[in-house]
């Protein structure tokens, strides 16, 4: 056959011809029945056979035909040349089946021939025959031989026809047809004749216009002796270089004989015995090849210690070592890796020995290799080498300094040596073995050996060594140690056999003497949770203190608890002192008042409260009647007990007794205090309750006297404090919280959220959120109305922290041009706090709120994607976010799911810098040089990323200054570079900041 046949089309044709010989003499396809059939009426009748021609069209190459079908199981089967990576498929113009015997295809087929849609599997099923084309050319162009001989453009046409009619892509296709393919198309005798029967000479002969170069090595057969001259040796490894796309000369050391055997090869390969190394050594004699980077060395090559070197030379390199004792921490697969495998086999799998033999100058120290010889260590007189080795390497200067060295130290210097073997890999046991003339004290090991502890000797001698180490006087001495003392000397094992507690340790070893566990330094965790030694322990600190009885303990403060070692008691009673005395001591009938702190919950229990008035009232003022009352004060009740009571009822006695004695009628004005906003008047009657107007409202029944007028003889108007104007709404700022993206905003109002200093307008002065006032220049706040108003002091976008500099150095001056770009922007209206919100807003934007302030812009929300756009448009030009406010509904203090923040996160990675101790925080340099702190969980600080690695942070928005706002730490990013981060970095503020709406 011509072509070298692939996949179904070969197994279609060897199963035709496995047909025709079990059909004797008749050759016929898969489907011959019926088509002889059709020819024959006889079906008896023996006919020659017809010649079985292969019949090609003009264009093989030309695909598949349009309407072809494939089974969708089964791939489109191909005819492929190993020379070329396009996949041969059948010809467009493939004769179909008909009922006829099949006849020899004509050399040029008409593409429009008439018949039936060619079908891609007739053609693969279409009958094939074989014979003889030798006449074919000469009977067509009417020569002969010898004509064909003497005329060069015959030659040439002779071989264009033998290319159309083998049915060739190109002229690659000349490497797959041999001899016989010639002489059977009738070129035997001009090839034997004029080109000594070499088919690559005659096509270089006939095409050498085209300057299209010949390989004869491609060809089925190379001639006789081309190999034995250097040149063509070369010329082949120079086409193969290029052919296997190799980048250099170290590229060889890849390719594997038989990859040079299959591109045609394999007779130049047989002379240099197929070594690649020593064939391409044979045709490059300037470049020095490394056998050994082939995989395979010549027999005895390993023998010669000069080679060995060479190997060990080139591998120090290749392995980046620095110095000889680099090889200790190479492994054996690095060798063999790098086709040093015979190596080791000859030295039984020992580097060590190779390397002593190849480097004998060097002192080697076998136990640091990776990998040892299996008996290496049966030799005793090697361990105490291998000890002293070991030591030189620690710079330990005695033996004493054998105490600080742990096991695992010992490891990195060959796996321990022979610990693990001989000494149940403790080095204490081994070195108590090794050098008996040293006084061990086995403690000071960082580990004992096994089962040491479980001795009751070894550890009361222990405890008697520390005492002598750390210098006690006396057993009261124990109390001053830690158990990170007794852990440093040795003694963590032995803690931790009564559960890290040096206290119960002590107890244990000493059953003798009896330890107060309270006095020691750390006390076990389970200590409180026994009641009994909580009442040990006030037992003894009252006789310390000089108690006469449990009375004393009211003048007893948390402070002197603590001092003497109670503080992991009180922490279990929430530091309360009163708490403790009343559990441990139920028996004992106790004022809780008198205690420096009273009881958590004690003063929400009217009894209680009723208790501590009938006490200050029977025992301690002794009044005879209720009447009494109006000559107490509020300091008086607070310094006898009442001080956490008194806020209850707004500091006001009258309003404690009105409430706790109910039953009796009390005039407020008889009180030598009155309470509050008791004489204040309305101001701006309809438009503002007074705080004496909204305790009437909230409680009625603390109002029974009438309120006096401004007609009064008795009326003092009074200035309000902020904090009692504060109360007429809750008293705090109105706060929202985050939006969890499940509420629908639609019908809530939006309005951006500002970044600057909230304060709160007083009619008078602007406070902070922690209460503080505001110096701010006169002329900023003239126009304000006479109403509370919640606002925001807003310089623009990304300029949150030049606004909050500014209010710190802030001086009530008329200088204007640090004020000129500050806005009061005001949100609400906290005195109308029972109004709703539309209705509040529109008195707000009735009001004339002076030259720097103006309402809040907003607008209501038709839905999500609306919020969405908003929101884009407010951070796109460095917003911080926007604001949902719920509709018809009040003002509330404090957070409240009424107001609802949406802030759109960003990620960017940054440069970790290094931990930022005052905050606990990452400084991390972003991509534009600034600095910026990013917040983090507390094992992240603890365990920070590397210097200089990159991480990525999320923040809120840009700050006026280019810096993160809000940045928090996300995740590291090992994958990436700083390098990488700058290459595709983006600026981060954009060349101008609109101003918004």
């Amino acid at each position: 056959m011509l072509f070298r046949l692939t996949g179904s089309r070969a197994a279609i044709l060897s199963t035709q011809s496995r047909r025709s010989k079990r059909h004797g003499a008749r050759r016929l396809t898969s489907n011959d029945a019926t088509n002889t059939a059709a020819a024959s009426p006889d079906a008896s009748a023996k006919e020659s056979p017809a010649p079985f021609v292969i019949s090609f069209p003009e264009n093989p190459f030309a695909g598949p035909p349009p309407n072809a079908s494939y089974p969708p199981s089964e791939p489109a089967y191909q005819l492929r040349s190993p020379f070329d990576s396009t996949p041969f498929m059948p010809p467009a113009e493939s004769t179909p089946l008909s009922s006829t015997p099949a006849q020899p295809a004509p050399v040029e087929s008409s593409p429009t021939a008439a018949g039936p849609a060619p079908n891609y599997w007739d053609w693969l099923r279409r009958p094939i025959t074989f014979g003889s084309r030798r006449h074919v050319f000469f009977e067509q162009e009417n020569v002969t031989q010898a004509d064909l001989k003497a005329n060069k453009e015959l030659q040439r046409k002779f071989f264009d026809w033998m290319h159309k009619e083998l049915a060739l892509r190109n002229r690659e296709g000349w490497y797959l047809v041999n001899y016989r393919e010639v002489d059977r198309h009738g070129g035997k005798e001009l090839l034997d004749s004029l080109y000594e029967g070499q088919l690559w000479k005659a096509l270089e002969a006939v095409y050498s216009d085209t300057n299209h170069t010949w390989d004869p090595w491609r060809f089925p057969k190379v001639p006789d002796g081309y190999w034995n001259e250097l040149a063509n040796q070369r010329k082949f490894f120079e086409w193969l270089y290029k052919t296997l796309k190799l980048r250099n000369m170290e590229g060889w050391y890849t390719i594997h004989v038989r990859e040079a055997q299959r591109y045609g090869g394999r007779v130049l390969l047989s002379m240099y015995d197929n070594d690649m190394a020593k064939a391409l050594s044979a045709v490059y004699p300037e470049h020095k090849f490394d056998v050994w980077r082939f995989g395979t060395v010549p027999e005895g090559f390993w023998d010669s210690r000069e080679n060995l070197k060479k190997f060990f030379d080139w591998a120090h390199k290749d392995l980046q070592l620095k110095t000889l004792d680099s090889w200790y921490r190479v492994y054996n697969r690095e060798i063999e890796r790098r086709g040093g495998k015979a190596i080791l086999t000859k030295y039984k799998g020992y580097l060590g020995h190779a390397l002593a033999e190849v480097y004998p100058e060097k002192e080697w120290q076998i136990w640091r290799f990776q990998e040892l010889p299996k008996d290496y260590w049966n030799d005793k007189s090697v361990h105490r080498k291998y000890f002293e080795s070991v030591s030189k390497d620690l710079n330990l200067k005695s033996l004493e300094g054998w105490y600080h060295v742990s096991k695992s130290d010992v490891s990195r210097y060959g796996s321990g040596g022979p610990m693990p073997l001989f000494y149940g890999n403790s080095l204490s046991v081994a070195l108590m073995d090794l050098f008996p003339e040293h006084k061990w004290v086995i403690w000071r090991f960082s580990k004992v050996p096994e089962g040491f502890w479980d001795k009751v000797e070894n550890r009361r001698s222990f405890f008697e060594w520390l005492y002598k180490e750390l210098k006690l006087k006396d057993m009261e001495g124990w109390y001053r140690v830690t158990r990170t003392s007794v852990a440093r000397y040795g003694g963590s094992a032995l803690l931790a056999m009564h559960q890290d507690s040096l206290p119960k340790t002590l107890q244990a070893i000493y059953p003798e003497h009896t330890f107060h566990i309270w006095r020691f330094q750390q006390t076990p965790k389970s200590t409180w949770n026994d009641i009994r030694n909580q009442r040990s322990f006030f037992e003894w600190l009252g006789k310390k203190m000089g108690l006469r009885d449990l009375s004393g303990w009211y003048k007893v403060v948390k402070l002197d608890l603590v001092r003497y070692g109670g503080r992991g008691m009180m922490g279990a009673y929430n530091h309360h002192l009163s708490d403790a005395l009343l559990k441990i001591f139920p028996d004992h009938a106790w004022e809780p008042w008198q205690f420096w702190k009273a009881p958590t919950g004690f003063w929400d229990s009217a009894d209680n409260q009723r208790t501590f008035f009938d006490w200050y009232m029977n025992k301690k003022r002794q009044f005879k009647t209720l009447e009494g009352w109006y000559e107490v004060t509020t300091k008086e009740l607070e310094a006898n007990g009442g001080k956490a009571l008194m806020p209850r009822f707004y500091g006001s006695v009258y309003m404690a007794v009105s409430s706790i004695y109910p039953e009796h009628k009390w005039d407020a004005f008889r009180f030598k205090q009155a309470y509050d906003g008791y004489w204040s008047v309305p101001v701006s009657v309809g438009t503002r309750l007074s705080y004496m107007q909204k305790i009437a409202l909230k409680r009625p029944d603390l109002l029974k006297e009438p309120m006096p007028t401004e007609a009064d003889p008795n009326f003092k108007p009074r200035r309000f404090t902020f904090n009692e104007r504060r109360n007429l709404w809750g008293g705090a700022f109105a706060l929202g919280q985050y939006w969890d993206g499940k509420e629908d905003p639609t019908g809530y109002w939006m309005s951006e959220k500002i970044d600057g200093v909230r304060v709160m307008w007083d009619g008078e002065m602007l406070y902070s959120r922690s209460g503080l006032a505001l110096k701010l220049p006169r002329f900023f706040t003239d126009g304000l109305p006479k109403l509370f108003l919640d606002g925001e002091l807003w310089m623009g976008r990304a300029r949150g922290e030049d606004i909050a500099d500014l209010c710190r150095k802030a001086k009530p001056t008329n200088e204007t041009d640090e004020w000129d770009d500050v806005t009061y922007v005001v949100f609400d209206i906290p005195e109308y706090a029972e109004l709703p919100y539309e209705k509040r807003m529109e008195i707000l934007d009735s009001l004339k709120l002076g030259t720097y302030s103006r309402p809040i812009g907003r607008r209501k929300c038709t839905g999500l994607e609306d919020m969405q756009n908003y929101l884009k448009e407010i951070t796109d030009n460095l917003g911080e976010g926007i604001m949902l406010r719920k509709p018809e509904t009040q003002y509330v203090a404090g957070r409240s799911s009424t107001m609802l923040k949406v802030v759109k996160y960003r990620e960017a990675e940054v440069q970790f810098v290094g931990p930022y101790q005052r905050n606990k925080t990452l400084l991390c340099e972003q991509p534009d040089g600034n600095i910026c702190v990013a917040t983090c969980p507390p094992d992240i600080y603890q365990h920070p990323p590397k210097a200089n690695s990159v991480i990525t942070v999320r923040y809120t928005g840009i700050r006026q200054n280019g810096k993160f706002r809000n940045a928090s730490f996300v995740r590291e990013r090992p994958d990436l570079t700083w390098e990488d981060v700058l290459r595709n970095a983006e600026p981060l503020l954009p060349k101008t900041i609109p101003k918004p709406k």
